[in-house]
């Protein structure tokens, strides 16, 4: 990585702005769509956190003994993951994923966190699989990412998109031309639904992902280093889904402004 591609990804980094919310117990205004569940959460708007504490809070309750902050946690990643819409369908797909028995969600955390805390982010990907409301790489990936941000970044649709497009665009950016050469097959094909029978490709393209993750990570903390802390593997996923979503918005413009 030469200092221009890491500027530009800095750059890119510095956008990035999910909201970062999440659901929280106890609460006296928990949805009323969680009510016939039994499941009194409510939403908490976390904008005074950094984005590692409000990963590691999320993490903490994932991680934790007690069954309802472990399904806390849980559906804390299925609604942020689906916020990018709107707050109600978030609150509706975490609603869907809630009626999973609470020993079944226990059992395959632990395989999932088991396999994050070897190394093995493939295997924990695919480990997401019997998990409600985690039936795809994107949502699988966000679940790995939180378990361990330093490690892993989610490969979502809007990445896959962009990589896929960047595969066939002769005119390549600096960036675009620096993905396409180090990102490589595997990690390009990590995009899937688990009932595709895709389950081994997807493991595979997401351990790649997560490894060129790092790699980059490492080599950013050399060349356009935070005052606060390293680059994560997330920090650099984040970057360059800034710079899909962008890419991806001016494509499609250009598709529906081409005439027929």
């Amino acid at each position: 990585m030469d200092r221009h591609i890491a500027d530009l990804l800095a750059a890119a980094a510095r956008k990035y702005d999910y909201p970062k919310t999440r659901l929280t117990l106890a609460s006296a205004t928990y949805p009323a769509a969680f009510e016939a569940q039994g499941v009194t959460y409510g939403i908490i708007n976390q904008a005074a956190l950094t984005y590692p504490q409000f990963e590691a809070g999320i993490a903490s309750d994932l991680r934790s003994g007690n069954p309802e902050r472990r399904q806390l946690g849980f559906l804390s990643v299925i609604f942020w993951g689906h916020l990018s819409r709107n707050e109600r369908f978030a609150l509706h797909k975490a609603k869907l994923a809630a009626h999973m028995e609470d020993a079944d969600l226990g059992a395959h955390l632990t395989a999932v966190i088991a396999r994050v805390d070897a190394g093995e982010f493939g295997q924990a990907l695919a480990a997401c699989e019997p998990l409600h409301g985690v039936g795809s790489t994107s949502f699988a990936s966000k679940l790995v990412a939180c378990l361990a941000p330093e490690r892993c970044g989610i490969f979502d649709q809007q990445i896959y998109r962009y990589l896929a497009a960047i595969r066939l665009e002769p005119n390549k950016s600096a960036l675009e031309a620096w993905l396409d050469e180090h990102l490589g097959a595997w990690a390009w094909t990590a995009q899937g639904t688990f009932s595709s029978g895709q389950t081994v490709a997807m493991s595979r393209g997401y351990q790649a992902w997560c490894e060129f993750l790092r790699h980059a990570a490492s080599q950013l903390s050399d060349l356009a280093p935070r005052p606060s802390a390293p680059w994560r593997a997330i920090d650099v996923e984040r970057a360059i889904f800034v710079c899909a979503k962008d890419a991806n918005r001016k494509r499609e413009k250009a598709r529906a402004t081409r005439p027929e």
